[in-house]
């Protein structure tokens, strides 16, 4: 899913936010790595582990991870938004989605949103 997002000739606007997912998918791929390594020199039995450089990478990545949290938060309406488009342009059959064809382009209709003179109108008549 993340390829199709990150797909220049998907049309999907990435100009802001997605350098952010790239950063935290990097982050989540070191961290699983590290991990890795850790599982593995405890298989392996080593007596220190807990003095070993992984050890303070894991530590930073975690922090890091944590501190991106609130941010996640924020963001999540935008990254499912990202998503759901990418999604869309993949079972339609064709990646370039104009913004007339995409429905999450749509805003808010605020003429649509105000009540009619002539209904106000009405409601006044009514009461007479």
């Amino acid at each position: 899913m993340l390829t199709k997002v990150l797909d220049p000739k998907s049309g999907i606007e990435i100009k802001h936010g997605m350098t952010y997912m790239e950063m935290k998918y990097n982050l989540l791929n070191q961290y699983c790595q590290y991990l890795s390594v850790y599982m593995l020199l405890k298989l392996e039995g080593h007596a220190h582990i807990d003095q070993h450089p992984v050890i303070k990478r894991l530590l930073y990545i975690k922090t890091l991870l944590e501190k991106l949290r609130p941010l996640d938060a924020k963001l999540q309406y935008q990254i499912d938004k990202m998503l759901r488009t990418a999604a869309m342009a993949e079972a339609s059959g064709h990646i370039e989605m104009s913004k007339q064809e995409n429905p999450l382009q749509y805003k808010p209709n605020l003429d649509s949103m105000q009540v009619q003179d002539d209904q106000d109108d009405d409601d006044d008549d009514s009461d007479a």
